[in-house]
């Protein structure tokens, strides 16, 4: 029984879990080597964040191209996000295949302050000189933040490029976005040396082509003009995004974009982005995923490490985001009037590892006759509720989305009947409504009778448009994508 979602601190793996390269070598001088385990003309695939939500879509991807046979090398930006990719594959029970990192490890500490804002003091001079206007040129953040961005970027990119010069632009867009402080100037030189290391890092390396993940860090401006300067093709990936508005569905600055689905597709084109340069390959972690857990595996996982008592019971799984907590506490005394006619039905109710429990934990103790009926657990990830579960109910989560891909019944729970911002499944035809006490009963029963109502065509074109497809070839599309660019690099894939 695999152990999974045993999140762990990333920095404890990076002395103890790290692979080394060759037998007898030393785990430093593996991770200081840089991409020398990729044939000329390959891909180099980029790690660029720390962050538990988009890590495990990462390690899909590698996977991913190490069963495709690419030429590849996986590489982290500093030892950070390597002991955190490190972490990951622990959580699922993985070994981490060879990984190099960019910044040696040992050397990406913050520079000294004062050593930092002299730094940053003698860049925005050299930055001055070469701006023609410099009264367009300010530090105004609440007012002249976004102008500035966008006067830097259109005045001074091109310049940038024939001089070589990569970090003044970067620079200046860091501290424009974010509220000027010691701690900021530390933090932008920082980068300064990330992205010293990483230009020389590439040049080492000399790929074909640079997969990079995730989308809308710091360092896109940068690593695009790294890229045409060495004549490289860029690869990024969307796959968090909700939608334009939310969650910042930012501009690539890739050559090419892989995408879940037809919106982000359609989002990214009204904006302006070359709809020839976006793939739609759907979601490698749904389809990884899939391929991990049957139903009694997921049952398995849900009484043993979340600690559930199921006995044979249905599953209706509630995963919601606590966009609107004290709704939630609603259904669950709605759920407590009718659980009793439904013995065969228990709910499992999965909250957001980043949502306050206390609230729903009060809740619960304060509806003894739910005792055993309704099961709280905030243990692991969503993705063997989601297997285990009968049916789900959520909000605007992208459970939503998953429950969706996996064909399980969905429900909305909407009591206040004001629109969600975004994710409206109900009207997109993919759940069902629940407005009150009435509507959680005739779930519960649709449950418990296996009579569920199912509109085939708009669950298709759901999954077309927010997933591409549910066959399981996600990970083929993307590496077909890799592959076809590294072999021929100028050559545009159909879409």
């Amino acid at each position: 029984m695999r152990k999974k979602y045993k999140f762990v601190n990333p920095t404890k793996f990076i002395d103890h879990h790290l692979p080394v390269r060759q037998e007898g070598s030393k785990r430093s001088d593996y991770l200081n080597e840089g991409a020398v385990g990729m044939k000329r003309g390959g891909v180099l695939m980029l790690l660029a964040t720390d962050s538990n939500v988009y890590l495990p879509y990462y390690m899909c991807a590698v996977e991913a191209a190490r069963v495709a046979r690419l030429n590849f090398e996986s590489a982290c930006l500093d030892e950070r996000c390597a002991g955190a990719l490190a972490a990951t594959y622990k959580n699922y029970d993985m070994d981490m295949p060879e990984c190099a990192t960019v910044v040696p490890v040992g050397q990406a500490a913050f520079l000294d302050l004062d050593k930092a804002a002299e730094t940053l003091k003698a860049i925005f001079t050299q930055v001055q000189k070469r701006v023609q206007t410099p009264s367009k040129f300010t530090l105004n953040r609440k007012k002249g933040a976004d102008a500035n961005l966008e006067f830097i970027n259109s005045s001074m990119s091109s310049a940038f490029v024939r001089n070589n010069s990569l970090v003044d632009l970067e620079l200046v867009n860091f501290i424009l976005k974010y509220t000027l402080s010691r701690s900021t100037i530390a933090n932008a030189c920082n980068y300064i040396v990330k992205i010293e290391y990483l230009y020389a890092f590439l040049k080492r390396a000399n790929p074909s082509v640079v997969y990079t993940y995730p989308n809308g860090t710091i360092l896109d401006g940068a690593l695009e003009q790294m890229c045409k300067n060495l004549e490289v093709k860029s690869v990024g990936s969307i796959y968090l995004s909700i939608t334009a508005s939310f969650r910042n569905l930012l501009m690539p600055t890739t050559d090419y974009t892989t995408v879940l689905g037809s919106a982000q597709t359609e989002a990214l084109v009204e904006r302006g982005y070359d709809r020839s340069r976006i793939v739609e390959v759907g979601s490698l972690l749904e389809d990884w995923e899939a391929r991990q857990w049957s139903k009694s595996q997921a049952r398995e996982y849900l009484a043993s490490d979340a600690g559930l008592r199921l006995k044979d019971r249905k599953i209706v799984l509630i995963a919601s985001s606590g966009l609107r907590r004290n709704e939630e506490l609603v259904w669950m005394e709605h759920l407590t009037e009718h659980l009793g006619q439904f013995p065969d039905v228990c709910v499992v109710w999965k909250l957001h590892q980043s949502t306050n429990a206390i609230p729903y934990i009060e809740k619960l103790s304060s509806l003894p006759e739910a005792d055993q009926s309704i099961l709280l657990t905030q243990t692991g990830g969503i993705h063997p509720y989601l297997h285990a579960a009968d049916a789900v109910i959520t909000d605007v989560s992208h459970a939503g989305k998953q429950a969706v891909y996996l064909g399980r019944p969905l429900w909305v729970a909407n009591i206040s009947g004001e629109p969600y911002p975004y994710h409206s499944y109900a009207e997109d035809g993919v759940a069902q409504l629940i407005s009150g006490s009435e509507d959680f009963k005739a779930m519960l029963n649709a449950v418990s009778t296996g009579e569920y109502v199912v509109d085939v065509q708009s669950l298709d074109a759901f999954i077309r448009s927010e997933l591409t497809r549910n066959d399981g070839k996600a990970a083929a599309r993307f590496t077909d994508l890799l592959r076809e660019l590294a072999q021929h690099p100028t050559v545009s894939p159909e879409t």
